[in-house]
């Protein structure tokens, strides 16, 4: 137990190196989208139903764009090369996994806590296998699975203390804007757009871990072109 605690340990230090070296440049690139995908999201609760729901499914593609668009820097900091910018195919397969991915979680989440657990510590690698290999939504998770067979318990405890930061990042936001008496609304879209960004950090992970299971971890340069 103390080797695989130094483990966890290991992996997400990693992961916050990887992250803060980021910093700058999913500050100017990623960070934009996040805001621009939290505008839709909030501007949607003033129309009816079909526009609501439009801005809502246009809002959802826009973070899914920032979500990929950050795990495929992180990827060219991670193994220290210069790669082209994601294309609209990479995203595509990235969109696809990461629906996908949001369904199996949400089902694993109505069977109580644990098979969610299980869900996204078997599906982690998945999108970093749909951008650097071309897999689609089944095939990306079978090579998930497959790299993390063995390291199941470690994936979803480092799961499990990534999602409770965040979820406590959020309380605490929530708590320091009621007491400081701050408007709800602006001040729950500025809460959402630090949650959005702080929360790119799961896919600092997610090269880590790319890295330091996947037995080739080579990117396959022919996806960005």
């Amino acid at each position: 137990m103390r080797v695989e605690s130094r483990r966890i340990g290991e992996t997400l230090k990693s992961a916050f190196s990887l992250f803060r070296s980021a910093l700058p440049r999913l500050a100017s690139n990623v960070l934009p989208l996040i805001v621009v995908g939290e505008l839709l999201s909030y501007s949607a609760e003033s129309f009816r139903s079909l526009t609501s729901l439009a801005l809502e499914g246009v809002s959802w593609l826009v973070l899914a764009w920032a979500a990929a668009s950050s795990l495929w820097l992180m990827l060219q900091l991670r193994r220290s090369v210069a790669l082209a910018p994601l294309s609209f195919a990479q995203f595509a397969l990235f969109t696809l996994v990461f629906g996908y991915v949001t369904v199996a979680t949400t089902l694993g989440l109505l069977l109580f806590i644990v098979p969610a657990l299980f869900v996204m510590a078997t599906t982690m690698l998945a999108p970093a296998f749909a951008i650097t290999r071309n897999q689609g939504p089944f095939e990306s998770v079978a090579s998930s699975a497959i790299s993390v067979n063995g390291n199941i318990l470690r994936v979803a405890v480092m799961v499990t203390l990534i999602w409770l930061a965040l979820l406590v990042v959020g309380v605490v936001a929530v708590v320091v804007s009621q007491i400081v008496g701050l408007a709800s609304r602006p001040i729950a879209f500025v809460g959402s757009v630090a949650l959005g960004f702080c929360s790119l950090y799961f896919y600092a992970v997610v090269v880590v871990m790319f890295d330091r299971l996947h037995p080739n971890p080579s990117i396959n340069t022919d996806a960005a072109r």
